[in-house]
């Protein structure tokens, strides 16, 4: 065999090899949606049948009546935060999850008086294990009706400047904004009950600001009501029911890049035809050894 033709085949088995660890291993990142460990989303993208969103450019492609979760731990650009106008303005649901990124910059740029507080909200006595995992157990009447007694959150902030707002819900009179990090309750930190949900009218659409993304992840997503709380958030304006959560804006290690670019592919060879070109190449290599080997042997 020649040793052009035993590269080859190295190659294509170092290629298949990549792609099925690739494929099978697990992110690690913060809110991916590939990611099967404590700090991932998998569990919510299962239980909601949410897709995943490469590119804020896909809105353009959405149905009108869709939910998008935005969780902007990077800065949009410009283009972007119009494309997120555009998308509610025309009857879609934004969901902007935050605590620490640029949610305030989204805000102001959607002319919504509310803002992510500064410092991180503790509360002593409504809290799971530590006053870090505040439970919320303070809602509206239309988020009570949808079975939703408490919520877990963990490190969470705060909302402030809610305006005309409607407040979905509220952290507990014992709580407080910790500014400087001591964790006691100094008497320039704003004191409890603080706005931890808001929601906006806007145009034809409906933005929904939360003062912690951290209720999406796999550990999280099952304490208390948290799965319940967000079924009511997507349910508040989704009418054909399609959920869709930005990616784009999430920092990503080289591991999603490759397998949102390997999933990406598959889309792709799903394609019939697609699939079939593939099947000729296979064939054509597999024709070209052949012959190779033939020729040897003469």
């Amino acid at each position: 065999m020649k040793l052009s033709r035993i590269f080859s085949i190295v190659i294509v088995l170092v290629v298949v090899i990549s792609v099925i660890v690739i494929w099978f291993q697990s992110s690690v990142q913060d809110f991916m949606d590939t990611n099967t460990t404590w700090n991932g989303i998998k569990d919510f993208m299962v239980t909601f049948n949410a897709s995943s969103m490469d590119s804020m450019a896909a809105l353009e492609t959405v149905p009108s009546k869709s939910t998008l979760i935005v969780i902007p731990s990077l800065k949009f650009s410009d283009g972007d935060t119009l494309r997120l106008e555009q998308f509610v303005q025309g009857g879609g649901t934004l969901i902007l999850m935050d605590d620490f990124g640029y949610g305030n910059a989204i805000l102001e740029k959607l002319n919504i008086s509310a803002r992510f507080a500064p410092g991180i909200l503790l509360d002593p006595l409504f809290c799971y294990k530590n006053p870090e995992m505040p439970k919320i157990v303070t809602f509206s009447p239309a988020i009570t009706a949808a079975s939703v007694e408490a919520i877990t959150l963990n490190r969470a902030t705060s909302l402030e400047n809610i305006g005309n707002g409607e407040v979905l819900a509220s952290s507990s009179d014992t709580s407080f904004m910790d500014l400087n990090g001591n964790g006691s309750p100094d008497q320039n930190e704003p004191k409890g009950p603080c706005a931890m949900a808001v929601k906006y009218p806007m145009s034809a659409g409906i933005v929904e600001v939360v003062a912690d993304p951290s209720v999406l992840i796999n550990t999280m997503l099952p304490m208390d009501e948290n799965t319940q709380f967000m079924g009511y958030l997507l349910g508040a304006g989704a009418e054909e029911n399609d959920v869709y959560i930005d990616k784009s804006h999430l920092p990503s290690s080289p591991l999603d890049i490759a397998k949102t670019k390997l999933i990406a592919a598959r889309r792709i060879v799903s394609n019939p035809f697609a699939l079939v070109g593939a099947l000729a190449l296979v064939f054509i290599f597999v024709s070209l050894n052949a012959t190779g080997e033939d020729d040897k042997i003469d």
